[in-house]
């Protein structure tokens, strides 16, 4: 498996600063990728194997802002907000690596 990380979009801040300047951040989501395993139809035995999917394991979220980055989030993000549901980035992760 290879280490990895996808930022998500860049989110804008609504309130506005003095000079105009919007604040503004993302998500980086650090994952494990595997890329799965082709499907053999036959082997010289007979057998086969059916293959596999490729998978993709988030482990650590973080909130990025210029050059900062928080420390991991991840367990404050599941537990103050019950809805963020990690496998909705595993799979736009997936879809960029197509």
């Amino acid at each position: 498996m290879k280490e990895d990380y996808y930022d998500t979009e860049l989110v804008t801040c609504d309130v506005k600063k003095r000079g105009g300047v919007q604040p503004s951040f993302w998500f980086r989501c650090y994952y494990e990728f595997d890329p799965g395993e082709a499907e053999v139809t036959r082997y010289p035995d007979g057998s086969g194997y059916p293959g596999s999917s490729p998978d993709v394991n988030i482990y650590k979220v973080t909130l990025c802002h210029g050059v900062y980055e928080s420390e991991c989030a991840l367990h404050l993000f599941e537990e103050i907000y019950p809805r963020f549901h990690l496998e909705d980035l595993e799979e736009q992760i997936l879809k960029s690596k197509e």
